[in-house]
C-alpha cells in the first residue's frame, strides 16, 4: 500500500514524502519504511 500511495503521489508531481511514528518498537518501524525506500533523517529522544 505504501508503494502504491508513493507511486500515485509521484505521478501527480509530488517529489518528497515524510513519515513519522511515535512507537516504542521504533526499530521495526524504521525497518518497514527502509524497505520502502525511506531513509532516516533524525532521531529524537526523551527521558
Amino acid at each position: 500500500m505504501v508503494d502504491r500511495i508513493i507511486a500515485e503521489a509521484e505521478s501527480n508531481g509530488v517529489t518528497h514524502a515524510l513519515v513519522g511514528s511515535s512507537n516504542l518498537e521504533w526499530q521495526r518501524i524504521v525497518g518497514f519504511y527502509k524497505r520502502h525506500g525511506f531513509k532516516m533523517w533524525y532521531v529524537q529522544m526523551y527521558r
